[in-house]
């Protein structure tokens, strides 16, 4: 199934297309192409025909759009073991603003199984567009105009499978936790946030002192003394070496954001 919206007339008109969508059956890469081509298009099934996340109900087909990065020719043979549709955008080889005119298109792929939940839609898409490097087209309320040329197509092959959502919720969850059982190791009773404990761990390429300064005035804030301060970024790799001249500018900087810090 796909959605398509019948007026032709306004087209670039997005106001007009919240409601009024249709869907039509289109199984095969070939039945797709013929629509995508023709209307405003979405691979998302809304109920009432009306275009909101809310009313998502399933997806067979995912698009991925191209506005700039990667070329067509990349696209046909990185897709080429792929169910796929790869069609041209209006503003293929076109100029845009101050973008230079480039291949810019769309890519549809098929969803086996359906997919039948906005939020492994959404995540779905996450994945998709991160590993495609796609603009961020995402949402499960996401529409598309007409494309112009059909490039490639292919009815049988690979296929993509719905990402679970909750799983990769778990999995977040999961992370996070341990990851605040090695903070609350590393700095007990402390919430330390995620920067500042990166800097810790691994140092900064350049700015030795503005670091030294953020680090210690975040660690002011949660109840360290200046020479604990001190000494955690003495003993991280922030320095990068031991000279007196580095000593007396980090020691400086932490007596500054430790007096700031206590006012």
């Amino acid at each position: 199934m796909i959605m398509i919206h019948p007026d032709t007339i306004h087209i670039n008109e997005a106001h007009m297309y919240k409601k009024g969508w249709l869907g039509r059956h289109a199984p095969t890469a070939g039945e797709l192409a013929k629509y995508v081509t023709t209307y405003a298009n979405s691979p998302c099934m809304w109920g009432g025909g009306i275009r909101e996340r809310a009313n998502f109900r399933f997806a067979d087909w995912f698009a991925l759009d191209f506005d700039e990065g990667m070329t067509l020719e990349e696209a046909v043979k990185i897709f080429s073991p792929y169910i796929h549709i790869i069609a041209t955008s209006k503003s293929h080889q076109k100029a845009k603003g101050k973008t230079p005119a480039c291949d810019r298109f769309r890519v549809f792929l098929r969803f086996i199984p359906r997919c039948v939940d906005r939020y492994d839609y959404e995540a779905t898409a996450d994945v998709l567009i991160k590993k495609y490097k796609a603009d961020k087209c995402r949402d499960a309320a996401r529409f598309f105009w007409p494309c112009r040329e059909v490039i490639s197509l292919k009815y049988w092959g690979d296929v993509v499978e719905p990402v679970d959502a909750q799983e990769i919720a778990r999995k977040k969850a999961h992370k996070l936790k341990a990851y605040k059982a090695k903070q609350e190791k590393l700095y007990p009773g402390k919430n330390i946030p995620c920067s500042i404990d990166n800097m810790l761990r691994y140092g900064v390429a350049e700015n030795r002192n503005n670091a030294s300064y953020l680090v210690a005035i975040n660690l002011a804030e949660r109840g360290y003394s200046e020479h604990e301060i001190f000494s955690k970024i003495w003993n991280s790799p922030i320095p990068l070496n031991a000279s007196e001249t580095v000593e007396r500018e980090i020691r400086g900087a932490v007596s500054r954001a430790f007096g700031k810090a206590r006012k």
